[in-house]
């Protein structure tokens, strides 16, 4: 959250941390169907709040993610054509064989609207709601209102993506911490632009025994302070950063 306030900051941008008083921009009824899945519950607050914010009479909205990290903060644009943007996405699962997919799409990990595109927020809002609706009883699928609802709206409309935004994976932070590895490399192939900013993925460490967690926790610093240290030359196999 840091590196976020930093970037920020340094475009002369306002910039709001929002604590767990941030989940009463859900709806009742809301917060009573997601219950025990804060990511969805976060899919529809951030929602709200950025309409609030434009409402207010903000120009521009960004919203990022607790577990975005923005290590090189010079190289990360998020100036649109359309008024909006979703974070752009390449997903690099790995096989049993070793070898991997390529899935591409989008996420609101970090998203942007200005005042002209408020309709997006409108739309997105309630294309959220009717697919809580619609969803059978039981828990609400962590992705169901982020990347998995964007990726069929993407298949209808097409809408502008942020491309200096990778998604890292635990496999990545090996690969960034050790300094080796393809998945990196692929990944940065694939970015639209040189990557500047990372989804760290944190859902990787609830999913994590606790008894685990001190590894994990060490091996993300030792990746995060590759990336911030390098300003991600880390990933191109640079040996300077880049200014």
């Amino acid at each position: 959250m840091e590196s976020v306030r930093v970037w920020a900051e340094a475009r002369h941008w306002g910039y709001r941390f929002l604590d767990d008083r941030f989940f009463e921009f859900a709806p009742a009824g809301v917060r009573e169907r997601c219950a025990g899945n804060l990511y969805a519950l976060s899919d529809i607050c951030r929602l709200r709040w950025m309409q609030q914010e434009l409402d207010a009479g903000v120009e521009r909205v960004i919203w990022a993610d607790a577990d975005v990290l923005v290590f090189a903060p010079s190289m990360l644009d998020v100036t649109t054509q359309s008024g909006y943007a979703f974070a752009h996405e390449i997903f690099l699962p790995v096989r049993m064989d070793g070898k991997f997919d390529v899935l591409e799409g989008c996420n609101n990990a970090l998203m942007v609207c200005e005042r002209r595109g408020r309709s997006m927020l409108d739309r997105y809002l309630a294309l959220c709601m009717a697919r809580l609706a619609t969803l059978p009883p039981g828990p609400v699928p962590r992705t169901a209102l982020g990347p998995s609802l964007l990726r069929e709206w993407q298949g209808k409309d097409e809408f502008e993506l942020i491309g200096h935004v990778g998604l890292f994976t635990r496999i990545i932070m090996e690969q960034i911490a050790d300094g080796t590895g393809g998945l990196v490399a692929e990944c940065a192939r694939r970015a639209r632009g040189r990557l500047a900013a990372a989804n760290l993925c944190h859902f990787l460490r609830n999913a994590t025994p606790p008894e685990q967690r001190p590894e994990f926790d060490e091996l993300y610093l030792k990746a995060v302070t590759a990336l911030l240290t390098t300003r991600g030359a880390a990933l191109y196999g640079e040996e300077q950063p880049r200014t």
